[in-house]
């Protein structure tokens, strides 16, 4: 009864971070829509694209791209080192 329990935590535990996944996502993008200054977008664009590093790396290195970009234009070293580390995961994953 015991292992039977301990399975079924098993299958049902990634179907809760899945969903949890997608919520983190929308608000980002939500976020992303509305914020003006360009620093803050360019965090976004970075925690963006890590929260897609996993199941869509394409899409998570074109954000992470961005991010990128957007700090080097602006002057953020410290956003243009977490879009690079970003960017070495996405590679690292695939």
């Amino acid at each position: 009864m015991r292992n039977k329990i301990c399975c079924l935590f098993l299958l049902v535990l990634p179907v809760a971070f899945t969903h949890a996944q997608t919520n983190q996502i929308d608000s980002l993008k939500t976020l992303l829509q509305t914020e003006k200054n360009d620093s803050a977008r360019a965090d976004l664009f970075n925690k963006l694209s890590f929260a897609y590093s996993k199941s869509k790396p394409d899409t998570a290195l074109l954000l992470a791209q961005q991010g990128l970009s957007l700090a080097k234009r602006d002057g953020f070293p410290y956003v243009e080192c977490r879009c690079l580390d970003v960017i070495g995961t996405i590679f690292n994953n695939t």
